[in-house]
């Protein structure tokens, strides 16, 4: 069961997050949390199930399952502080604004959904030597999420991939240094499409 979110203030700034009273919703922290992003706290407040915009569960709502939704939640109002890391040190600033700006469309409630279902995923790194496509891999040599060294035991772990790393870029050098990426990109596609048995048009 997802929290239904509802926040006010600017990203970067320390987060208050609200649990409202039963048998009350969200709405009833709306001048408190009015009253925190005017001091520069990202505020925020949730619906319990059944309650305000949340459908109920059908079952007891356990104080162990609020906690565990609250823990979601700041999860996601947390997680504005990846943007920073995604990014090389002294990369320029007009990419630090696009990548802030592409970053701003995401809503706590998508952020917190995604963080939930990525801890979920199962670990698929015993399917890689078993993969059968040309591989390509293209990594930020100061990339400060995916260390080097494990993206080169990923890259090993399939068979025959090509593992590229590129120069002054952190976790994103396809928006970092396109034009250092795009024609390892487009030549890799080139050559994969000459290998396959029925080339297709790219």
């Amino acid at each position: 069961m997802r929290p239904a979110l509802r926040v006010e203030g600017p990203t970067s700034g320390p987060v208050a997050l609200f649990f409202h009273p039963f048998p009350l919703h969200a709405g009833a922290w709306e001048e408190m949390l009015a009253a925190c992003a005017a001091a520069g706290w990202r505020a925020a407040a949730f619906d319990a199930p059944g309650f305000g915009a949340a459908p109920p569960l059908g079952r007891p709502l356990t104080m162990d399952l609020l906690a565990e939704m609250g823990a979601a939640a700041l999860d996601s109002l947390g997680a504005a502080s990846v943007v920073p890391k995604m990014l090389a040190p002294g990369t320029p600033e007009a990419i630090r604004r696009r990548v802030d700006e592409l970053a701003s469309r995401a809503t706590p409630q998508g952020i917190a959904d995604a963080l939930r279902g990525m801890a979920l995923r199962p670990d698929s790194t015993s399917d890689l030597p078993r993969w059968k496509a040309p591989t390509l891999a293209i990594a930020g040599a100061q990339d400060q999420l995916i260390p080097r060294a494990e993206m080169e035991k990923i890259a090993r772990s399939v068979p025959a991939a090509r593992l590229e790393f590129i120069e002054g870029t952190g976790h994103l050098p396809f928006l970092e240094k396109p034009r250092e990426v795009a024609p390892i990109l487009t030549a890799h596609l080139r050559a994969a499409r000459a290998r396959a048995p029925h080339p297709r048009p790219l």
